[in-house]
Protein backbone atom coordinates (compact mmCIF):
# COMPACT_ATOMS: atom_id res chain seq x y z
CA UNK A 1 0.00 0.00 0.00
CA UNK A 2 1.41 3.40 -1.00
CA UNK A 3 1.78 5.77 1.88
CA UNK A 4 0.06 9.20 1.81
CA UNK A 5 3.28 11.31 1.66
CA UNK A 6 4.36 9.43 -1.45
CA UNK A 7 0.97 10.11 -3.04
CA UNK A 8 1.32 13.85 -2.37
CA UNK A 9 4.82 13.93 -3.89
CA UNK A 10 3.61 12.04 -6.96
CA UNK A 11 0.66 14.45 -7.30
CA UNK A 12 2.81 17.63 -7.23
CA UNK A 13 5.41 16.22 -9.63
CA UNK A 14 2.64 15.31 -12.08
CA UNK A 15 1.06 18.77 -11.68
CA UNK A 16 4.40 20.46 -12.41
CA UNK A 17 4.90 18.31 -15.51
CA UNK A 18 1.51 19.07 -17.09
CA UNK A 19 1.36 22.70 -15.85
CA UNK A 20 4.89 24.15 -16.09
CA UNK A 21 3.66 27.64 -15.19
CA UNK A 22 3.05 26.35 -11.69
CA UNK A 23 6.57 25.00 -11.37
CA UNK A 24 8.77 26.55 -8.68
CA UNK A 25 11.63 26.56 -11.19
CA UNK A 26 10.12 29.58 -12.97
CA UNK A 27 12.38 32.63 -12.44
CA UNK A 28 11.10 35.62 -10.46
CA UNK A 29 12.85 38.97 -10.89
CA UNK A 30 12.67 40.61 -7.46
CA UNK A 31 14.05 44.16 -7.42
CA UNK A 32 13.60 44.73 -3.69
CA UNK A 33 11.16 47.62 -3.92
CA UNK A 34 8.45 48.15 -1.34
CA UNK A 35 5.37 50.04 -2.48
CA UNK A 36 2.39 51.59 -0.76
CA UNK A 37 -0.87 52.84 -2.22
CA UNK A 38 -1.12 56.63 -1.92
CA UNK A 39 -3.45 59.28 -3.28
CA UNK A 40 -1.70 61.81 -5.54
CA UNK A 41 -3.43 65.16 -5.91
CA UNK A 42 -1.90 65.94 -9.32
CA UNK A 43 -3.14 64.66 -12.65
CA UNK A 44 -1.15 63.13 -15.52
CA UNK A 45 0.60 60.69 -13.19
CA UNK A 46 2.70 58.16 -15.12
CA UNK A 47 4.63 55.03 -14.32
CA UNK A 48 7.99 56.30 -13.03
CA UNK A 49 6.75 59.71 -11.89
CA UNK A 50 8.66 61.25 -8.96
CA UNK A 51 6.48 62.11 -5.96
CA UNK A 52 6.95 64.51 -3.03
CA UNK A 53 4.97 65.02 0.17
CA UNK A 54 3.75 68.19 1.89
CA UNK A 55 0.91 69.15 4.21
CA UNK A 56 -1.31 69.20 1.10
CA UNK A 57 -0.60 65.52 0.48
CA UNK A 58 1.31 63.61 -2.20
CA UNK A 59 2.11 65.53 -5.38
CA UNK A 60 4.41 65.27 -8.40
CA UNK A 61 7.87 66.66 -7.66
CA UNK A 62 8.42 69.91 -9.52
CA UNK A 63 11.48 71.63 -8.04
CA UNK A 64 15.18 70.83 -8.31
CA UNK A 65 16.92 69.03 -5.42
CA UNK A 66 13.58 68.71 -3.59
CA UNK A 67 14.11 67.37 -0.01
CA UNK A 68 10.41 66.49 0.30
CA UNK A 69 10.76 63.68 -2.28
CA UNK A 70 9.34 60.39 -0.95
CA UNK A 71 9.17 57.87 -3.80
CA UNK A 72 8.47 56.83 -7.39
CA UNK A 73 5.18 55.69 -8.91
CA UNK A 74 5.54 52.00 -9.77
CA UNK A 75 2.56 50.38 -11.51
CA UNK A 76 4.19 46.92 -11.32
CA UNK A 77 5.56 46.69 -7.75
CA UNK A 78 7.15 43.58 -6.30
CA UNK A 79 5.40 43.99 -2.96
CA UNK A 80 2.38 46.25 -2.37
CA UNK A 81 1.32 47.22 1.14
CA UNK A 82 -1.83 48.97 2.30
CA UNK A 83 -3.91 47.97 -0.72
CA UNK A 84 -7.68 47.82 -0.38
CA UNK A 85 -8.10 45.68 -3.47
CA UNK A 86 -10.47 48.26 -4.95
CA UNK A 87 -9.30 50.55 -7.75
CA UNK A 88 -9.80 54.15 -6.62
CA UNK A 89 -9.28 57.40 -8.49
CA UNK A 90 -5.85 59.04 -8.15
CA UNK A 91 -4.51 56.11 -6.09
CA UNK A 92 -1.16 54.73 -7.23
CA UNK A 93 1.52 52.33 -5.92
CA UNK A 94 4.49 54.33 -4.62
CA UNK A 95 7.89 52.63 -4.33
CA UNK A 96 10.03 53.96 -1.49
CA UNK A 97 12.91 51.47 -1.52
CA UNK A 98 14.75 49.17 -3.90
CA UNK A 99 15.25 49.37 -7.65
CA UNK A 100 12.61 51.12 -9.73
CA UNK A 101 12.23 52.69 -13.17
CA UNK A 102 12.07 56.47 -12.79
CA UNK A 103 11.40 59.06 -15.48
CA UNK A 104 14.53 61.11 -16.19
CA UNK A 105 15.03 63.90 -18.74
CA UNK A 106 18.08 65.14 -20.64
CA UNK A 107 18.81 68.25 -18.56
CA UNK A 108 22.43 67.70 -17.58
CA UNK A 109 23.63 65.26 -20.21
CA UNK A 110 23.93 61.50 -20.54
CA UNK A 111 23.86 59.13 -17.59
CA UNK A 112 26.53 56.70 -16.45
CA UNK A 113 26.14 53.89 -13.96
CA UNK A 114 26.39 55.38 -10.47
CA UNK A 115 25.37 58.93 -11.43
CA UNK A 116 23.17 60.64 -8.87
CA UNK A 117 19.59 61.44 -9.88
CA UNK A 118 17.57 64.31 -8.45
CA UNK A 119 14.22 65.99 -9.02
CA UNK A 120 13.78 68.66 -11.71
CA UNK A 121 11.53 71.56 -12.61
CA UNK A 122 9.54 69.26 -14.87
CA UNK A 123 6.58 67.82 -12.98
CA UNK A 124 7.24 64.22 -11.91
CA UNK A 125 10.51 63.94 -13.85
CA UNK A 126 14.09 63.63 -12.61
CA UNK A 127 17.43 64.78 -13.94
CA UNK A 128 21.12 64.05 -13.53
CA UNK A 129 22.52 65.72 -10.40
CA UNK A 130 25.62 67.78 -11.15
CA UNK A 131 25.77 69.83 -7.93
CA UNK A 132 25.59 69.09 -4.22
CA UNK A 133 22.03 68.71 -3.01
CA UNK A 134 19.16 66.34 -2.34
CA UNK A 135 19.23 63.27 -4.60
CA UNK A 136 16.74 60.41 -4.96
CA UNK A 137 19.31 57.68 -5.71
CA UNK A 138 21.79 56.38 -8.28
CA UNK A 139 21.41 55.33 -11.90
CA UNK A 140 21.95 51.62 -12.53
CA UNK A 141 22.31 51.92 -16.30
CA UNK A 142 23.92 54.09 -18.94
CA UNK A 143 21.58 56.31 -20.94
CA UNK A 144 22.48 58.38 -24.00
CA UNK A 145 19.58 60.75 -24.54
CA UNK A 146 18.60 61.42 -28.14
CA UNK A 147 16.06 64.16 -27.34
CA UNK A 148 14.53 66.01 -24.40
CA UNK A 149 11.72 63.51 -23.80
CA UNK A 150 11.79 61.78 -20.39
CA UNK A 151 12.79 58.12 -20.48
CA UNK A 152 12.52 55.39 -17.81
CA UNK A 153 15.84 54.78 -16.07
CA UNK A 154 16.53 51.99 -13.58
CA UNK A 155 17.38 53.73 -10.30
CA UNK A 156 18.47 52.44 -6.91
CA UNK A 157 16.44 54.56 -4.51
CA UNK A 158 18.60 56.16 -1.82
CA UNK A 159 17.17 59.60 -0.96
CA UNK A 160 19.71 61.78 0.88
CA UNK A 161 21.68 65.01 0.70
CA UNK A 162 24.76 64.42 -1.43
CA UNK A 163 27.43 66.91 -0.42
CA UNK A 164 31.21 67.17 -0.25
CA UNK A 165 30.79 69.75 2.51
CA UNK A 166 28.43 68.12 4.99
CA UNK A 167 29.94 65.31 7.02
CA UNK A 168 26.63 63.44 7.21
CA UNK A 169 23.76 62.40 4.96
CA UNK A 170 20.21 63.48 5.68
CA UNK A 171 17.87 60.76 4.53
CA UNK A 172 14.12 60.80 4.11
CA UNK A 173 12.46 60.53 7.49
CA UNK A 174 15.35 62.13 9.38
CA UNK A 175 14.51 64.37 12.27
CA UNK A 176 16.21 67.09 14.27
CA UNK A 177 19.44 68.63 13.03
CA UNK A 178 19.63 66.54 9.84
CA UNK A 179 16.18 67.59 8.67
CA UNK A 180 16.87 71.23 9.51
CA UNK A 181 20.11 71.08 7.51
CA UNK A 182 18.23 69.53 4.59
CA UNK A 183 15.66 72.34 4.51
CA UNK A 184 18.36 74.99 5.06
CA UNK A 185 20.52 73.61 2.30
CA UNK A 186 17.61 73.49 -0.13
CA UNK A 187 16.54 77.04 0.72
CA UNK A 188 20.05 78.24 -0.12
CA UNK A 189 19.77 76.44 -3.45
CA UNK A 190 16.51 78.05 -4.47
CA UNK A 191 16.27 81.20 -2.36
CA UNK A 192 17.81 83.73 -4.77
CA UNK A 193 19.24 84.30 -8.22
CA UNK A 194 22.85 83.64 -7.26
CA UNK A 195 21.89 80.58 -5.25
CA UNK A 196 19.90 79.31 -8.23
CA UNK A 197 22.84 79.68 -10.59
CA UNK A 198 25.60 78.29 -8.39
CA UNK A 199 24.01 77.01 -5.16
CA UNK A 200 26.92 74.84 -4.13
CA UNK A 201 29.37 77.75 -4.19
CA UNK A 202 26.97 80.00 -2.29
CA UNK A 203 26.58 77.42 0.44
CA UNK A 204 30.32 76.87 0.68
CA UNK A 205 31.06 80.58 0.99
CA UNK A 206 28.46 80.98 3.73
CA UNK A 207 29.82 77.95 5.59
CA UNK A 208 33.39 79.27 5.20
CA UNK A 209 32.39 82.65 6.66
CA UNK A 210 30.72 80.95 9.62
CA UNK A 211 33.83 78.86 10.29
CA UNK A 212 36.14 81.90 10.17
CA UNK A 213 33.92 83.94 12.49
CA UNK A 214 33.63 81.08 15.01
CA UNK A 215 37.38 80.43 15.11
CA UNK A 216 38.26 84.12 15.43
CA UNK A 217 35.74 84.69 18.21
CA UNK A 218 36.86 81.53 20.01
CA UNK A 219 40.54 82.43 19.68
CA UNK A 220 40.24 86.02 20.88
CA UNK A 221 37.74 85.31 23.65
CA UNK A 222 39.76 82.46 25.10
CA UNK A 223 43.47 83.00 24.45
CA UNK A 224 43.32 86.74 23.74
CA UNK A 225 41.48 87.30 26.96
CA UNK A 226 44.12 85.35 28.89
CA UNK A 227 46.83 87.47 27.29
CA UNK A 228 45.09 90.69 28.40
CA UNK A 229 44.80 89.37 31.93
CA UNK A 230 48.51 88.60 31.78
CA UNK A 231 49.32 92.26 31.03
CA UNK A 232 47.24 93.36 33.99
CA UNK A 233 48.99 90.82 36.21
CA UNK A 234 52.39 92.09 35.07
CA UNK A 235 51.52 95.57 36.28
CA UNK A 236 50.48 94.26 39.65
CA UNK A 237 53.46 91.90 40.07
CA UNK A 238 56.58 93.13 38.19
CA UNK A 239 58.75 90.49 39.81
CA UNK A 240 56.91 87.73 37.95
CA UNK A 241 57.11 89.56 34.64
CA UNK A 242 59.25 86.89 32.99
CA UNK A 243 56.76 84.11 33.68
CA UNK A 244 53.79 86.29 32.77
CA UNK A 245 55.43 87.38 29.51
CA UNK A 246 55.96 83.75 28.55
CA UNK A 247 52.27 83.05 29.22
CA UNK A 248 51.23 86.06 27.13
CA UNK A 249 53.40 84.90 24.22
CA UNK A 250 52.00 81.36 24.40
CA UNK A 251 48.39 82.61 24.44
CA UNK A 252 49.09 85.01 21.58
CA UNK A 253 50.61 82.23 19.51
CA UNK A 254 47.62 79.98 20.25
CA UNK A 255 45.26 82.77 19.17
CA UNK A 256 47.09 83.12 15.85
CA UNK A 257 47.17 79.32 15.35
CA UNK A 258 43.41 79.02 15.93
CA UNK A 259 42.74 81.89 13.51
CA UNK A 260 45.01 80.31 10.87
CA UNK A 261 43.27 76.94 11.31
CA UNK A 262 39.94 78.65 10.71
CA UNK A 263 41.23 80.34 7.56
CA UNK A 264 42.73 77.07 6.25
CA UNK A 265 39.50 75.18 6.94
CA UNK A 266 37.50 77.90 5.18
CA UNK A 267 39.83 77.70 2.17
CA UNK A 268 39.40 73.93 2.02
CA UNK A 269 35.61 74.28 2.17
CA UNK A 270 35.56 76.75 -0.71
CA UNK A 271 38.03 74.96 -2.98
CA UNK A 272 37.26 71.30 -2.20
Amino acid sequence: MVKKPALFIFFFLTLGFFYPKLSLAQPFNFSGNESYEVTIIDTEVKDGSLVSLSDRGYFLSKSIYDPTFVGVVNLTPDVLFGTSGVKAENVYPLSVTGKVNALVENTNGSLKIGDNITTSKTSGVGQKATEDGFVIGRSLEEINFTNNDPVPVLVQLDPHIHSKVLIFDSGVGSSGLKKIMAVFYNSLRTGGASAQDEPSKVFRYILAIIVVVITLVFGFLLFGRLAMHGLEAMGRNPLASKMITTGILINSVLTIVVALCGLILAYIIITY
